[in-house]
């Protein structure tokens, strides 16, 4: 018996308490109708921003009010099955954008398996930062035999569309450093009255080019800390500048101290609260532009 005929039914069995029924139906349709708003909106207005727990390296998705994927960096090669069964669950069978901050095996590795996948990608990003490793020649290999990518090194500065509502701008590499992790991709996202920094692992030289250009332009709602926490990024007079209200730092088990308590320090200073991937797994925030929601999953 289908809902059409089954009202009815129901009305004419229970005639002392029809005004209740009545009743009890219209809200029930009300907050149907309500539902159905709230998930349209979910899907319409909402920036998503996911750190994923890679271990010691680097990678994030984020998904556009628009619809529209960007993954920035994937973390180790031994990571790439995680990153494509990370983006299965979501659905995701095409990335609009995919930023390769550095050469750094622990930032590109990962992304490799998206290559070889039948995701669809239709622009990378590379620092260009010449690297003789195999990860790094096996990526640029696998974007060239992908004759529908469209492949970019963007220099400080530079826009780019992600959609209706969004900033994007370039803010590093100004030109490419003798040092990798300085030639890093830096990007700040904008939506709204939230804003997220994404600084790869630029160290202190970049930084510091970074305040001389943009000094204000800095400031960000969210920081993803450079280089895992390193002693050699996050510097106090980029803090300075940034000024975020929450730090991520993407980390794993490693033999270099990070993230270092110097870093640390500074974050707690200037009333950061930090997240670490390595405490708290994936770290997605989820903004509407005016608040943002944190929720965290091992």
């Amino acid at each position: 018996m289908g809902m059409e005929s089954l009202i009815p039914t129901l009305l004419r069995k229970n005639r002392v308490g029809e005004p209740l029924l009545r009743k009890l139906l219209l809200t029930l349709l009300i907050a149907s109708f309500l539902l159905l708003t709230v998930f349209s909106l979910s899907a319409q207005n909402y920036l998503r921003v996911t750190f994923i727990d890679v271990g010691e390296g680097d990678s994030c998705l984020i998904q556009t009010p628009g619809g529209k994927n960007i993954i920035i960096d994937g973390g180790k090669t031994n990571q790439g099955k995680k990153i494509l069964s990370f983006l299965k669950k979501k659905k995701i069978r095409k990335i609009d954008t995919m930023v390769a901050t550095h050469p750094d095996m622990d930032h590109i590795g990962g992304l490799l398996a998206i290559l070889d996948s039948n995701i669809e990608i239709e622009n990378v990003l590379d620092s260009g930062h010449k690297h003789t490793s195999y990860a790094y020649q096996d990526f640029l290999l696998k974007v060239a035999e992908r004759k529908d990518i469209k492949y970019y090194q963007p220099r400080a500065g530079q826009i780019f569309d992600w959609g209706e509502g969004l900033k994007v701008q370039v803010l590093s590499p100004a030109h490419l450093f003798h040092n990798a992790n300085d030639s890093s991709i830096v990007i700040k996202l904008t939506y709204g009255l939230t804003s997220f920094l994404f600084t790869g692992d630029a160290g202190y030289p970049a930084e510091d080019e970074m305040v001389a250009n943009f000094r204000k332009g800095l400031k960000s709602t969210i920081l993803k800390a450079g280089h895992h926490g390193a002693k050699t990024s996050t510097s106090s007079s980029f803090l300075n500048y940034v000024r975020p209200r929450v730090a991520i730092i993407s980390v794993g088990p490693n033999s270099y101290g990070h993230p270092v308590p110097k870093v640390l320090n500074r974050l707690k200073e200037i009333g950061a609260k930090v997240y670490r991937t390595d405490e708290r797994g994936n770290i997605t925030i989820t903004t509407d532009g005016k608040k943002c929601w944190i929720e965290t999953k091992r």
